[in-house]
């Protein structure tokens, strides 16, 4: 083109096998460009239409005569970007136009190749600088003061280039007054596109800074980039389709604004796959071992929700689903559990405690944390050892007590339950017992039908005592179990907190611990007491109606029914016998009172009135039923 300099190039001639220069260029390159220049200047001048042909025409001899005035007051170089190019490339045209002058200046001045073509216009090159004289010695700065009235306040992403442009010191301030749109609470004035480019264009500074000399690092830029990208992180959090994308940012957070907003961003997480999704981001992003940290910091906020609800519930459950993923949680998994249900049953839900037990907790957590255990054992794992039940400060020993505890408990409220069931539905009298009409037999065949009936009748009695004896024994088996459990329901030794420890948290959760313990005996075991009384007791009144029924179609007394559906000897022995389960109610008293056990602990003085009186009555009601079933 017209504004390429004048030179030459060598080439090769493939007729004579030598290298010829050729000339290219415009040797009047000095010439075109006043030309242009006075053409830029005369179209300047005229009252142009905006988009008209003499408007892009005077924009283009603006340009290429690198006269910044007349172009910038063009309205085809309007917008910034057009301003800024034209700017630059006149910045540019200024440098060649000294160059060529100087190289063409010293041409002349030696004489030797003069007039070599191009060289002749030395008037035409003075004009040329004097005119750009402007642009000699434009730094960057003075380009965007020059151009700062063309970006609006609110165009961040122009004044980002701006600053760019200038150098680091504007970058720094641009970074810096970005991050004072985050107010305190972390929430943002900033559109969620401006947001997501300052997240990067942080990160790629951060990673100058850390890859390269020292030279290329920002003063201040470390702060506003963890701001701006937590900020970046929560706004992750409200987008459920992006919520595999939060560990890779949130790992480039510092550890301690990670472990402080990490945690709460997951108690939105609801669904088993994505918390399977994230939970392995975590491990494969963070540091080893952070991700339990992070666990028990989620598992510990939902569970602390007072809410009450149904729905609530329900998030608990899910929450303790964190640490059932992977075996070297378990230990914190079956802690988490026992918590929950400690909080299910001192609230008096069993239904939310039988749900989570049944359908949310592993099978075979227990021994999960078993063998868990077995292995640092054997490997003599400190560190593992030390962390192991890190939520409470306790061992694995202890959290398999507690929960072998506790699912004895809920096992007894399901038998009680089943066996409530079965005693309304099973009724204590027989019925569609077959008959025969004795008018139309003879005397043999009357017989022959009534031990018929008598056979029906024992077979019905039988399948209906079986079914109440069985209910009965697994309740009151179960039932038993809690009042005798080894070392004493939930009476665990209370763990060794430190209260010089730094962990306050762990010392305050081992004290509400032990809150809960006490609280669950003073409420449960009374109960458990009286279950097992009304299982006894209701159980054998039930069979004394049972007996009754059957008189005189078995036998002529309760002995001779009782003799005859179960071939005992002994009331005692026959759990179809009232005194058989009155002698267990009875027999209550020596758990209660044993000092293995201390049950009668937990008894307040209201609950052990209850029980006496409770024992009072199973006392009368075996020596009538004694009475009743010799008669």
């Amino acid at each position: 083109g017209g504004g390429s300099p004048q030179g030459t190039v060598s080439t090769p001639n493939r007729d004579t096998q030598l290298m010829e220069k050729i000339m290219i260029g415009n040797p009047h390159r000095a010439l075109w460009k006043r030309q242009c220049w006075n053409l830029s200047q005369k179209l300047a001048q005229q009252q142009t239409a905006v988009g008209t042909s003499a408007q892009y025409e005077g924009a283009i001899y603006a340009f290429l005569a690198g006269d910044t005035t007349s172009a910038l007051s063009n309205p085809a170089f309007g917008p910034w970007e057009r301003s800024l190019q034209v700017v630059l490339h006149s910045s540019l045209g200024r440098i060649e136009d000294d160059l060529y002058y100087r190289h063409n200046h010293n041409r002349r001045q030696i004489g030797k190749r003069f007039p070599f073509p191009g060289t002749e216009l030395e008037v035409q090159e003075r004009e040329q600088l004097q005119v750009t004289l402007s642009l000699r010695n434009m730094s960057e700065v003075d380009i965007c003061g020059k151009l700062s009235s063309r970006i609006e306040s609110t165009d961040r992403l122009r004044t980002a280039m701006e600053a760019f442009m200038i150098g680091k010191s504007a970058v720094s301030q641009y970074i810096s007054n970005e991050g004072g749109l985050l107010d305190t609470s972390g929430s943002s004035a900033l559109d969620v596109a401006h947001l997501r480019f300052l997240t990067h264009l942080t990160l790629y500074i951060d990673s100058l800074s850390a890859s390269a000399s020292t030279a290329a690092s920002l003063p201040g830029v470390e702060m506003v980039k963890n701001s701006i990208l937590l900020q970046y992180v929560q706004h992750l959090a409200t987008r459920p389709d992006l919520w595999r994308m939060i560990a890779l940012y949130a790992s480039l957070l510092p550890k301690e604004t990670l472990l402080e907003c990490y945690p709460t961003l997951l108690t939105r997480v609801n669904g088993d796959a994505e918390r399977r999704g994230m939970l392995k981001d975590a491990r494969d992003l963070f540091p080893p071992g952070l991700d339990l940290v992070i666990l028990r910091r989620v598992v510990r906020i939902l569970l602390a929700d007072q809410d009450g609800s149904n729905r609530s519930d329900v998030r608990k459950m899910k929450a303790v689903l964190w640490l059932c993923y992977y075996n070297e949680h378990a230990s914190d998994a079956l802690i988490c559990a026992n918590s929950l249900l400690r909080q299910f049953l001192l609230e008096d839900k069993l239904n939310s405690a039988f749900v989570f037990a049944d359908k949310f907790l592993p099978d075979d957590i227990a021994t999960t944390v078993v063998t868990q255990t077995q292995q640092q054992n054997a490997g003599n794992d400190a560190a593992n050892e030390e962390e192991d039940g890190e939520i409470m400060g306790l061992s694995s020993e202890d959290s398999l007590a507690e929960h072998g505890a506790l699912q004895s408990y809920l096992q007894a409220e399901k038998a009680y339950e089943n066996w409530s069931q079965v005693l309304r539905n099973t009724s204590p009298h027989a019925t569609n017992v077959p008959t025969f009409q004795s008018e139309n037999l003879n005397a043999t065949e009357s017989q022959i039908a009534e031990s018929m009936e008598r056979k029906e009748m024992i077979r019905i009695k039988r399948r209906a005592g079986q079914a109440v004896v069985e209910a009965a024994t697994a309740a009151r088996e179960k039932l038993s179990q809690v009042l005798a459990y080894p070392g004493g329901f939930l009476g665990l030794a209370e763990e060794d907190n430190d209260p010089s420890s730094d962990d306050a948290m762990q010392t305050e959760e081992g004290a509400q611990r032990q809150e809960q313990l006490a609280a669950l005996r003073r409420r449960r075991l009374p109960r458990a007491v009286f279950l097992l009384q009304d299982v006894c007791d209701a159980t054998a009144d039930w069979m004394a109606r049972f007996l009754h029924d059957a008189i005189p179609s078995i036998g002529k007394t309760q002995l001779a029914v009782l003799s005859a559906l179960d071939y005992v000897e002994e009331l005692e022995s026959s759990p179809l016998s009232p005194i058989y389960w009155l002698e267990h109610a009875l027999s209550i008293t020596e758990t209660v009172a044993s000092d293995e056990y201390e049950v009668y602990k937990s008894f307040e003085t209201v609950d052990t009135k209850q029980f006496v009186a409770a024992v009072s009555e199973t006392e009368v009601k075996k020596l009538r039923y004694s009475v009743e079933i010799a008669e």
